[in-house]
């Protein structure tokens, strides 16, 4: 008679069963993470996913440059009326119109022409090849205040191509600027680039009127002169001086005469006629060519009551020196006559 097993024994076989399982696995684990077999390569089990690249915003300045279009390795489209245009870091990127191409540069956060070339000159003929055409384009011919290129542009440019560096560049796109939608049909000159993209990347100068002043009333009105020779601009343009009077004190009487300024587009002017006591406000405004100060700079004249004129002083000091003189003498003659009584009495 054959003996059917137990239950408990088919439990402890199967118990059994799942430790060899688990130590297999166990062992294969630590084989695998102390690199088993020999191999020096390690291997992550739970390794975990990268986290996208950050999109970063660009803006294309020869003033703001919108609806031009560009491309990078993963992004493209055309930039928004701010300029602006979206890239990752250390992408390439080329502007286009239509099918003419810019020169590519690295991507970044502010892009110029003279990043796109590779040069500080602004001078550059690539450099105004490539203004003049942005400033053509232009829908309303006003690049100060941005430069709009219109789609007729785009679609006009398809199947041509430019050379920014050749001496033969104007007559490459003469068509293309004729018929870009643009308020202007003509090429501008390389002299009007120039100027655009120096005032574009002009530093604004700074007024300085000077130093404050004190002065004394006379009988008569007095002049002053102001400084504006501390005014600098930072790239060294020539500067234009802007003076004005912007406030002086009420007259004290039915009619008075008024204080005005001489030479007021000068570095030093005059503030001439200056009679009433009080507070004279003067500002300053200097421009390089380009653009005014960032500042209006102000100096104070304060004119004071008079003091006494020193001819004035002069004649009491000789009055109150001569009375002490004479006051000396009638003491001296007094003693005299003292000690002379007393020898007589004697």
């Amino acid at each position: 008679m054959v003996r059917e097993p137990s239950k408990s024994n088919e439990r402890k076989k199967i118990l059994l069963s799942y430790l060899k399982i688990i130590t297999i696995i166990s062992f294969s684990s630590l084989i695998i993470g102390c690199g088993g077999g020999g191999s020096s390569d390690s291997v992550s089990i739970n390794e975990e996913a990268s986290p996208p690249a950050t999109v970063l915003t660009g803006t294309f300045i020869d003033s703001e440059v919108s609806n031009i279009a560009y491309s990078t390795e993963t992004r493209n489209g055309f930039t928004n009326e701010k300029g602006e245009f979206e890239y990752l870091n250390n992408e390439t990127i080329t502007f286009s119109i239509g099918a003419i191409q810019l020169p590519s540069s690295r991507a970044k956060a502010v892009i110029t022409p003279l990043d796109i070339v590779g040069t500080q000159l602004i001078n550059n003929t690539t450099v105004l090849n490539i203004v003049r055409l942005l400033i053509s384009l232009d829908q309303d011919d006003n690049p100060e205040n941005g430069i709009q290129i219109d789609d007729q542009a785009h679609e006009n440019a398809q199947g041509e191509s430019v050379d920014f560096s050749s001496s033969d560049f104007a007559n490459s796109v003469i068509n293309i600027v004729a018929n870009s939608g643009s308020s202007t049909t003509e090429l501008k000159s390389a002299e009007a680039a120039l100027r655009h993209i120096t005032s574009t990347f002009n530093t604004r100068p700074v007024a300085d009127a000077g130093h404050n002043q004190v002065l004394q009333a006379g009988v008569n009105s007095l002049d002053a002169t102001l400084d504006g020779g501390d005014s600098y601009d930072q790239d060294e343009h020539p500067l234009e001086y802007h003076w004005e009077l912007l406030s002086q004190p009420d007259c004290t009487l039915d009619s008075c005469p008024r204080a005005v300024l001489i030479n007021p587009s000068s570095k030093t002017p005059t503030l001439s006629n200056m009679s009433e006591t009080g507070y004279y406000v003067v500002s300053l405004v200097v421009n390089d060519g380009f653009h005014n100060s960032v500042n209006k700079a102000e100096v104070t004249l304060t004119l004071n009551k008079s003091f006494p004129q020193a001819a004035s002083l002069f004649g009491s000091a000789v009055v109150f020196s001569a009375l002490a003189i004479g006051l000396k003498r009638r003491r001296q003659k007094l003693i005299q006559l003292i000690s002379l009584k007393e020898h007589n009495h004697v």
